[in-house]
């Protein structure tokens, strides 16, 4: 009988870890609902979105049983020149009114804490001829505690691109 050498021992070992993250559930990410559109939220230093503390916030997500990274995700909005907090979003899509985490809140949170670039990703979505994923929108957006400072939006010409997702 022949022993595999270390190469084909790699090879197969690499094979049964790639197919197995391709399996993987997609990370939780925070989302956008303004001006009709609908779409993920993101800053240039980090692809969650910090939020205030809080014990409750916590214990969800240690209790969500979930098998996506990320949980429980913010939902963030833009009025009045600013970004609010306005809801939280767990497995299953599943919302969270900022009462049960912030008992004192009963509306929406300026996000008064965040400062920096933030990119939203919106609209529908398509995947090009080499398969790189393509928005509909995308919107960035210069925050300063909450306040909105500067705002582009780019229209992407999706009617082109190989198959539409949403």
């Amino acid at each position: 009988m022949r022993v595999p050498d270390k190469m084909q021992i790699f090879k197969g070992i690499s094979a049964i870890l790639l197919c197995a993250s391709a399996l993987a559930t997609e990370p939780l990410q925070d989302q956008f609902e303004s001006f009709d559109l609908k779409g993920t939220i993101f800053s240039e230093a980090s692809l969650s979105m910090p939020v205030p503390q809080s014990s409750i916030l916590l214990t969800r997500r240690r209790e969500d049983r979930c098998s996506a990274m990320g949980g429980p995700v913010g939902v963030f909005s833009l009025r009045d020149g600013a970004l609010w907090l306005v809801r939280f979003r767990s497995c299953g899509s599943d919302e969270i009114p900022l009462s049960e985490i912030y008992p004192d809140t009963h509306d929406a949170i300026k996000a008064e804490w965040l400062n920096g670039i933030f990119t939203v990703l919106a609209g529908k979505q398509c995947v090009e001829a080499g398969g790189k994923l393509r928005h509909e929108k995308t919107i960035k957006i210069r925050i300063k505690h909450g306040n909105v400072e500067n705002m582009a939006v780019k229209a992407d010409d999706i009617l082109h691109c190989g198959s539409t997702i949403n």
